[in-house]
C-alpha cells in the first residue's frame, strides 16, 4: 500500500506540473519536489562511488583527493545533474501526448514489480550495505532502456508537426508558439525545448530531403533519443527513489565506505 501511495504521489507531482506550468509560476513547487527527489538519489549514488575516484587516481590526503571526497562537492554535483535531467523530464511532459502518458502510468507498476523482484534477488547475492544501491541502479537502467524503446516506437510512427516549413527560422518561430506559459522563466525554457524538437524534425523531414544527406536523419534521431532518454532516466529515478522511501530503504553511507 505504501508503494502504491508513493507511486501515486510521484505521478501526481508530474500531473500537477503538466497542468499548471502554463498558468502560473506556482508550478515550480511540484517541479522543485521532483528535482529534490532525483537529487537525493543522485547524491546517494555519487557518495558511494566517490572514494575510488579519489583514492585510485590521487595520493591520499592530497588536495584533489580531499576535494573529490568532499560531501559538499558531491551534493553540488548531484544537484546540478538533477536540475538538468529533471528539467528535461518536466519540459518533455507537455510535449508527450496521450499514448506516451498512458505508457508512463502503466510503467510505474512495472517499476514497482521490478524493484521488488530485484531486491529479493539481491538479498541472496550481495552484502546488505550494497543491496539498495545496486537494486535502484539496475531498476533505473532497465526501465530507462525499456521506455526508450517505447518512446522510439511512438516517435517513429508519430505524425509530422504542422509547424514545419522549408525555412528553418520559420519552423523554429512557429514551434516556439506551440507552447507558452504565463511564467516567464518557464515560457523561455519551454520555448527553447520545443525549438530543439522542431530543429530535429526539420533535419529529418526537410534537411535530409533537400540536401540528400542521410546522416542528417541520424542526427535528428540522435537528438530525439538523447533528450527522451534523459527525461525517461529522470522519470525512472523519481519513481525508484519514491518506492525506496516508501519501503523504508535508506542507503548507509559513511567515510569508511570504499
Amino acid at each position: 500500500m505504501k508503494t502504491l501511495a508513493a507511486i501515486m504521489l510521484a505521478l501526481a507531482l508530474l500531473w500537477v506540473w503538466r497542468e499548471t506550468y502554463d498558468a502560473t509560476c506556482l508550478g515550480f513547487l511540484p517541479a522543485a519536489m521532483v528535482v529534490a527527489v532525483i537529487a537525493v538519489a543522485a547524491r546517494e549514488q555519487a557518495l558511494r562511488r566517490r572514494y575510488c575516484l579519489a583514492e585510485c587516481w590521487f595520493t591520499a590526503g592530497s588536495l584533489p583527493a580531499r576535494i573529490l571526497r568532499s560531501r559538499v562537492l558531491v551534493t553540488l554535483r548531484a544537484l546540478l545533474v538533477s536540475l538538468f535531467t529533471g528539467g528535461v523530464l518536466l519540459l518533455s511532459l507537455p510535449l508527450w501526448k496521450g499514448p506516451m502518458l498512458i505508457a508512463l502510468a502503466l510503467d510505474s507498476l512495472i517499476v514497482a514489480m521490478l524493484f521488488s523482484a530485484l531486491r529479493a534477488l539481491s538479498a541472496r547475492i550481495f552484502q546488505p550495505r550494497s543491496q539498495l544501491l545496486l537494486v535502484k541502479s539496475w531498476t533505473v537502467a532497465f526501465n530507462t532502456l525499456l521506455m526508450a524503446g517505447v518512446l522510439f516506437y511512438m516517435q517513429l510512427y508519430s505524425l509530422v508537426p504542422d509547424y514545419l516549413d522549408d525555412s528553418l527560422r520559420a519552423t523554429l518561430d512557429a514551434a516556439s508558439k506551440q507552447i507558452a506559459s504565463n511564467c516567464p522563466p518557464v515560457d523561455t525554457l519551454a520555448g527553447l525545448y520545443q525549438e530543439k524538437d522542431a530543429f530535429a524534425w526539420w533535419l529529418m523531414v526537410q534537411g535530409s530531403d533537400r540536401l540528400d544527406v542521410p546522416s542528417l536523419r541520424w542526427a535528428a534521431w540522435t537528438i530525439f533519443l538523447l533528450s527522451g532518454t534523459l527525461g525517461l532516466w529522470a522519470y525512472s529515478r523519481l519513481l525508484v527513489q519514491m518506492i525506496a522511501f516508501a519501503q523504508g530503504g535508506k542507503e548507509r553511507i559513511d567515510d569508511e565506505t570504499h
